[in-house]
């Protein structure tokens, strides 16, 4: 493989990782199931035997997510399966890091269902020294999401831990 500098690198298998919005049409081509990504099982595997996806191009359960949390859960269950020990993917919730030293910012996005944002008022946020809270709410009150900017970013820990599984672990077998 050669790289835009020129350098030359021995390669048996290279894979790219790049962009936000899932390019499919390699798969359709190749007559892979897709829809907004690359459609997947819960074991990465696509309609094709013996071909596996993740990452930002991959759909699992209608969820395509660009995200780095999700791509390290899908690598490590994938890795596993392949070790042999077929691993279904699990996404617990994972709140995304924005690093910027002025403003801190975490959202832990609502991925689906109705609801409503409650926003702490901005005067009350400064007043505080906080920066800015708001929490989604489904509409039985429970936390699906959540932004958080400066000092409120503290939070992200206890809050992750109220909002379910973005992907719960497969029911075992009975």
């Amino acid at each position: 493989m050669q790289l835009a500098s020129g350098a030359q690198i021995a390669a048996d298998v290279v894979l790219s990782a790049t962009g936000l919005l899932p390019r499919v049409a390699l798969a359709q081509a190749a007559g892979i199931a897709t829809a907004r990504g690359i459609v997947v099982d819960r074991l990465l595997r696509t309609s094709a035997a013996s071909v596996y996806a993740l990452g930002d191009c991959a759909e699992v359960d209608g969820l395509v997510l660009p995200y780095v949390m999700p791509l390290m859960q899908a690598a490590r269950a994938l890795a596993r399966t392949l070790a042999g020990a077929p691993t279904p993917l699990r996404y617990p919730a994972m709140p995304v890091v924005v690093k910027t030293p002025v403003l801190p910012a975490v959202v832990s996005p609502a991925l689906a269902g109705a609801g409503s944002w409650e926003i702490e008022s901005q005067a009350a946020a400064e007043e505080a020294g906080a920066g800015l809270r708001a929490l989604f709410r489904d509409t039985q009150g429970g936390l699906t999401g959540f932004a958080l900017l400066g000092k409120a970013v503290a939070e992200k820990g206890a809050l992750a831990k109220q909002i379910c599984d973005w992907l719960p672990a497969p029911a075992a077998p009975a």
